[in-house]
């Protein structure tokens, strides 16, 4: 815990990262039960490219969190 007057960017941004793995994590269990009770089927897909600060910006956008996490950052 630390307080918001003194804390580091680096701080900032694993509290926010943080906050987002948590809203994602939540997300993906409901996902998996919903698959697991349907019966679904999945396809993998893998990709070389990653940009890690594209993905994020992505992420806000999809959840439709963006100018919520922005103004919080």
């Amino acid at each position: 815990m630390v307080d918001r007057f003194h804390s580091s960017r680096e701080e900032y941004y694993l509290a926010f990262s943080q906050a987002l793995r948590d809203i994602l994590a939540k997300n993906w269990i409901r996902t998996q039960q919903f698959y697991q009770m349907t019966g679904g089927k999945r396809v993998y897909y893998l990709s070389l490219e990653f940009y890690i600060g594209r993905y994020m910006r992505n992420t806000l956008i999809n959840l439709d969190i963006n100018e919520e996490m922005t103004q919080a950052a």
